[in-house]
């Protein structure tokens, strides 16, 4: 189709010379695509636990709790510090619970987690925000938002893997949407 005087090679021709086709191939012919498309998930994903990087910016929490969000999963965090012994003895549990026994995948949505490092000099005012008064502390977030009553200080709690495992289910079967 002639303009202005110039004259356009056919879309062929342009491809020929990115792909260097054969000079004989003269129309392009594609593989029926393996599925059909559909706008619709035919299977859904499986729940899995996810364990994210240690959170040491108030950026880095918001960028979690956003991403948690739109995957309606509860965020689970530590609260911690490099020297705390205690926090020391429970990330190992709270690591084997979610990985090993996956605490959490065959409730709901599984449930993500990640470590506070409380004595992170960029942290800024999140401890006040949240009202972390205790090392260790773990808490629950939904949907952006800390979960009423998920709060867990005492030492005694913290080191038990059956309450650790019973609260961690807990916070699984309410999933991320609102708590009740």
């Amino acid at each position: 189709m002639p303009t202005k005087g110039r004259m356009y090679r056919p879309l062929i021709h342009r491809l020929s010379l990115c792909y260097k086709l054969p000079a004989t191939k003269t129309s392009l012919t594609l593989d029926p695509p393996t599925r059909p498309f559909s706008l619709f998930n035919p299977s859904p994903a499986t729940p899995t636990n996810r364990i994210f990087d240690s959170i040491r910016t108030p950026q880095d929490l918001d960028t979690l709790l956003l991403l948690t969000a739109a995957s309606n999963q509860p965020l689970i965090t530590l609260w911690t510090t490099s020297f705390c012994p205690t926090s020391a003895s429970l990330k190992p549990l709270l690591h084997s619970l979610l990985c090993d026994e996956r605490i959490g995948e065959r409730k709901s949505t599984g449930l993500g987690f990640a470590e506070v490092q409380m004595d992170s000099s960029q942290l800024g005012d999140l401890v006040v925000r949240y009202g972390v008064s205790h090392v260790p502390t773990l808490l629950a977030f939904e949907r952006q938002r800390v979960r009423e009553g998920s709060r867990v200080v005492r030492e005694e709690e913290l080191g038990s893997g059956d309450f650790l495992r019973g609260w961690l289910d807990r916070q699984a079967r309410r999933g991320g949407g609102v708590s009740g």
